[in-house]
């Protein structure tokens, strides 16, 4: 019997992670405070956790630096899928883990690098268990 590697979605967060989260909260909550006054501080939501969308008009969160790894490198080789296609039923292990496929995986190792289960993975659905079946066959 083979024991299996842990989910990366149960990881707790990491101190880098906690540290953008806390200034994301400081930036909301002074935002939220100073509102009712009428006079907003002048706080640079970049230096707070923040980052431009893609259309440069938009914030998101910044959930961890880039210079971070998301988990240690020995993780992410345990939690690896096999997949030469889309990864995106619940064949592909890292779609059912519901993380995203990393540069471990064997879809980014093709030559047509076909992966579409690269970002938001932690949204995706769950398809049937039939799919589950088929996988293991």
């Amino acid at each position: 019997m083979s024991a299996k590697p842990p989910a990366l979605r149960t990881l707790p967060p990491t101190d880098e992670a906690l540290e953008l989260n806390i200034k994301r909260a400081h930036f909301a909550a002074t935002l939220m405070k100073k509102c009712l006054s009428g006079i907003l501080p002048s706080m640079n939501p970049l230096e707070y956790g923040w980052e431009l969308g893609t259309d440069n008009k938009s914030l998101k969160p910044i959930m961890l630096p880039a210079t971070i790894e998301i988990a240690p490198p020995k993780v992410l080789q345990a939690t690896r899928c096999q997949c030469t296609t889309h990864c995106q039923t619940n064949r592909c292990s890292c779609y059912k883990a519901r993380i995203p496929c990393s540069d471990y995986c064997y879809c980014t190792k093709t030559d047509t690098d076909t992966c579409e289960n690269r970002e938001h993975a932690v949204n995706a659905p769950k398809d049937s268990d039939n799919e589950d079946a088929e996988e293991e066959a």
